[in-house]
């Protein structure tokens, strides 16, 4: 796979297991991609707002689902749409049957992703919704 550098496109990635953001943000860095962490919705929304009021935004967020001892992505995901509704977030999830994962659009995210998933599928989804 060809390494390209795209330094102009930032990700927010949410999830609480420490190896999948890792596994993420090296994945997005590698494709060029800048990329912030965070380990529960209430982060994600912070860093999400942070970025907006700085004059930024992300390209694209990255939300888990279920998370342990926090918020879940698809709160969070409320949270954010309602003050930036232009926001492009894929949720992501380990359950194939979750309904946000069958129809990611009524809940506000534009795509969807199951855990565990490739490099090659990473790489397609997130350059269909921000380029490469």
């Amino acid at each position: 796979m060809e390494d390209i550098k795209v330094t102009d496109r930032y990700v927010l990635v949410m999830d609480d297991e420490a190896t999948i953001r890792q596994l993420l943000e090296d994945s997005l860095s590698y494709l060029g991609y800048n990329v912030t962490t965070t380990t529960c919705g209430e982060e994600a929304i912070e860093a999400y707002s942070n970025r907006r009021e700085e004059g930024g935004k992300f390209d694209a967020v990255i939300m888990d689902l279920t998370v342990r001892n926090g918020m879940g992505g698809q709160e969070a995901a409320l949270a954010i749409i309602q003050k930036y509704p232009d926001v492009v977030m894929i949720a992501a999830s380990g359950d194939s049957n979750d309904p946000v994962i069958q129809q990611p659009e009524p809940y506000g995210f534009v795509e969807s992703i199951v855990k565990p998933f490739n490099l090659g599928e990473l790489t397609a989804k997130i350059r269909s919704l921000v380029g490469a």
